[in-house]
């Protein structure tokens, strides 16, 4: 979808386009429109690698604590 909308705003995009800012939200780096289009292969692994490397630690975090419930139920009742 975003290719689609890039192609849709191509001809109206400048030439010079701002691609970086610093703290200060002022822009730091020009590029011409053309970057937009790697921007568009880079970006998703930027955001998609981190989502997906948090879910697998939940994963696992959770998977962790289930089985110490567990074992802290068994050996609960192993006492009893």
């Amino acid at each position: 979808m975003p290719f689609v909308y890039l192609a849709y705003l191509w001809k109206a995009l400048p030439d010079k386009v701002p691609t970086h800012w610093n703290y200060k939200d002022e822009i730091d780096h020009w590029g011409d429109k053309y970057t937009l289009v790697g921007m568009l292969f880079i970006l998703p692994d930027e955001i998609i690698l981190p989502v997906f490397i948090t879910v697998i630690i939940l994963i696992v975090l959770v998977s962790v604590v289930c089985s110490y419930v567990k074992f802290k139920k068994i050996e609960k009742m192993e006492k009893i």
